[in-house]
């Protein structure tokens, strides 16, 4: 009687799956690192709109990538936040 009830019970699971925190540290390290790479972007093409001294190429091409990179990090934090409601 004993054998049998150590057999029906259940093994334990693992308190923390490793597996699924590595994912979560991978993903969160390159959305980090690349939210910081286009603020860096934003940041720069801003100055080179900003310029007097620059051509009108420079400084539209400026305006440009300070555009899409400020839409870039706008569709990340909408992202991130979808995700987060979605989830809870």
């Amino acid at each position: 009687m004993i054998a049998k009830v150590a057999a029906t019970q259940a093994v334990p699971t693992p308190f923390v799956d490793w597996n699924t925190l590595g994912k979560v540290i991978g993903v969160s390290l390159a959305a980090g690192i690349g939210l910081i790479l286009i603020v860096s972007l934003s940041i720069i093409s801003y100055d080179w709109a900003k310029r007097s001294s620059s051509g009108v190429s420079v400084r539209v091409a400026g305006w440009v990538l300070t555009v899409v990179s400020l839409a870039g990090i706008a569709s990340a934090l909408i992202w991130g936040l979808l995700t987060i409601l979605k989830k809870g």
